[in-house]
């Protein structure tokens, strides 16, 4: 299963990359650690909007992600196909 992880950097703060820090799984859950980074100052001031594209195994357990040690829980902005 092919997962999309994308930021709108509405703020424009700078976040023009996403680190994948690591996938983990457990019981009931696959996990999805990330950091957005602001990796070129110089485009501070344009709204970005990082992508990454992970690949893992299909499965009917929660996906959780964890974006700057920070777990987000709106899930009205994950859109898993």
């Amino acid at each position: 299963m092919l997962i999309q992880i994308f930021h709108s950097d509405a703020n424009q703060q700078g976040l023009d990359k996403i680190d994948l820090i690591g996938i983990k799984e457990d019981d009931e859950n696959l996990i999805v650690r990330y950091d957005l980074v602001n990796s070129d100052p110089d485009n501070d001031e344009e709204k970005l909007a990082p992508f990454l594209i992970v690949q893992v195994p299909k499965s009917k357990k929660n996906i959780m992600f964890i974006a700057n040690g920070t777990a987000s829980g709106k899930r009205i902005d994950f859109y898993v196909d």
